[in-house]
């Protein structure tokens, strides 16, 4: 199974201000889940944190949590959610970590990253990453990190779905 980014980003590239995302559009949501539902997900602390309580972890999901801090204080991360059966939670203080981890544990599920900037422009630079689903979302959102620029040489794009607010696109890795 292949390692694929999951981003939503506005026309600046921006994908999140003052610890969360600025906007909410419920195709995107209905598509995160269809798409990660008994899947591997793997972010940053800060993308975990910025998760409201009741979805940590990921229902129905893998859920690794790139973090040395959380590795170092393990009742900190404990206090950050309610464990639950269906869906597991790792933690591992490095990216390549967390995916040869989530290779090793789940070779039957697909592994997507899904934020934030940090753990973005580390996967970019993964062997492993075959693919890039983005959500880009119409205007400009006073954010305050972003998602890197792909390289037109390494990364091919096309239109994979319309909606009101936003568009889906799919990028693959040029060989």
């Amino acid at each position: 199974m292949g390692v694929t980014i999951l981003v939503a980003y506005d026309e600046e590239r921006g994908i999140g201000k003052d610890g969360g995302i600025p906007w909410r559009f419920s195709e995107d949501m209905a598509n995160f889940k269809k798409l990660t539902t008994g899947q591997v997900c793997i972010m940053g602390r800060n993308t975990w944190e910025s998760l409201p309580p009741k979805f940590r972890p990921l229902p129905d999901r893998v859920n690794f949590i790139i973090s040395s801090q959380y590795i170092e204080d393990q009742d900190k991360f404990q206090s950050t959610f309610t464990e639950s059966d269906d869906a597991p939670v790792y933690v591992t203080p490095e990216l390549y970590t967390g995916i040869d981890l989530a290779k090793l544990y789940y070779p039957d599920k697909e592994i997507f990253i899904v934020g934030g900037q940090r753990i973005y422009e580390d996967a970019l630079l993964s062997k492993h990453l075959t693919k890039i689903i983005a959500s880009e979302v119409e205007g400009r959102h006073d954010c305050d990190v972003f998602f890197p620029q792909l390289s037109q040489m390494n990364w091919s794009g096309q239109e994979a779905d319309t909606f009101d607010k936003f568009n889906i696109l799919e990028f693959t890795r040029k060989h």
